[in-house]
């Protein structure tokens, strides 16, 4: 609709889900404390629009496994098994 493709007018919306999150950068749990510091920041502060563009974010958040519930909540009304889905 922001985009003027779909017209608002003719959208009814049924219901809204909480936030769904996506593109998890995640990193190896062991590596030295000061390192991890330093890679949260760096994507925590990063505002730089031509580098957030190739994410497709507008910026990142510090997040941590709860809010993966809703993820695990829509598998889980779907009858979804998500051990199937490991590579």
């Amino acid at each position: 609709m922001a985009k003027g493709t779909i017209d608002g007018a003719k959208v009814v919306v049924l219901a809204e889900s909480d936030p769904i999150p996506n593109y998890p950068m995640v990193m190896q749990g062991d590596l030295a404390p000061p390192l991890k510091d330093a890679i949260r920041k760096a994507f925590l502060d990063l505002k730089d629009p031509a580098i957030l563009k190739t994410f497709r974010a507008e910026g990142f958040v510090a997040t941590d496994d709860k809010a993966y519930d809703i993820l695990r909540e829509t598998a889980r009304v779907l009858d979804l098994d998500l051990t199937t889905l490991r590579g």
